[in-house]
């Protein structure tokens, strides 16, 4: 397994982004020609990602399971249902969209290339790693999950 497997909680590596993103809000072009537009998609997509992230840990504390993403094998049961039933990482999904909000907000040219780092890096060292060790625990339903439930959206 890579040494950052599982390492950098979420959170931090979200915290990492949203300032990369105003960092290199310095050296890309702006969209404050467009006007209001770029501010309304930030509160629509903030509203978005908060609504994601809440689902998510609402239905792990509602079925009694770790939220902890450092600790996937603690997860006591495989949540299906709800906001599940659309995307395995709704928290994950819920902090792209944050991102999303944040450089719309700074109306940066800046955010796709910051989002799609965040979403890689993600990919393969959290997602990716988590999966495993659920394909481990759960066997053949989470294999059939999988299938069900996209990774993102």
């Amino acid at each position: 397994m890579n040494f950052l497997h599982l390492k950098i909680p979420p959170v931090i590596v979200l915290l990492f982004f949203i300032t990369l993103t105003a960092a290199a809000k310095l050296h890309f072009a702006t969209m404050e020609h467009l006007g209001i537009a770029p501010l309304f998609f930030a509160v629509c997509t903030l509203v978005a990602g908060v609504t994601y992230i809440m689902l998510g840990v609402w239905q792990f504390r509602k079925a009694r399971t770790t939220v902890n993403p450092l600790a996937p094998e603690d997860t006591s049961q495989l949540v299906e249902n709800g906001i599940f039933a659309k995307t395995r990482n709704p928290m994950y999904v819920g902090f792209a969209l944050l991102l999303v909000s944040w450089g719309c907000f700074l109306s940066t040219f800046a955010m796709p290339p910051c989002v799609i780092l965040f979403m890689v890096y993600m990919q393969y060292f959290q997602i990716i790693p988590e999966e495993k060790i659920l394909t481990v625990k759960f066997g053949d339903a989470y294999l059939e999950y999988m299938k069900k439930a996209k990774r993102w959206v």
